[in-house]
């Protein structure tokens, strides 16, 4: 169980990661991560803050706007000062170069770990529901549905 405080500041680097990408706030973005951290949002995972903010300048490169929305967050604690969270997003992306919008119905799956005072993400897991503007890489994690095997497409 997660007291309504902890729950409260933990959430803080899940609905700052929509905000600070949505702006282009970089540096904002990378600080959310602990140094180590481990973002898995797609193919190949991204290891290390300076990794993910090098990542991130290249996604604020490529869409001229993004908008994240997220919601139904739960909390679970794993130990002193680890914390598991699963939310939903959806995420709107508009190519900085014409082309098709990308859209994103999916769930994060984070550890968060008290880090310097706050909460940070430790990792991070994408794991797709379905996508509009994005090809069917098997190379994406799906969210595992009854009647099909965890990664099917």
């Amino acid at each position: 169980m997660v007291d309504w405080e902890t729950f409260s500041a933990a959430q803080a680097p899940l609905f700052d990661y929509c905000r600070f990408i949505d702006e282009g706030r970089v540096d904002d973005f990378a600080e959310i991560f602990t140094a180590d951290a481990i973002l898995e949002e797609g193919p190949t995972p991204t290891r290390g803050r300076e990794a993910i903010r090098a990542l991130a300048s290249a996604v604020v490169a490529r869409y001229r706007s993004t908008s994240h929305h997220l919601s139904n967050v739960r909390m679970e604690a794993l130990g002193a000062g680890r914390l598991r969270a699963t939310s939903y997003v959806y995420a709107w992306h508009e190519p900085a170069e014409p082309g098709e919008d990308l859209h994103i119905w999916a769930r994060y799956i984070d550890e968060l770990r008290l880090d310097d005072g706050r909460w940070r993400i430790a990792h991070r897991r994408l794991e797709l529901a379905g996508a509009r503007g994005l090809k069917r890489d098997p190379g994406f994690a799906w969210a595992p549905r009854a009647g099909r095997a965890m990664g099917e497409v």
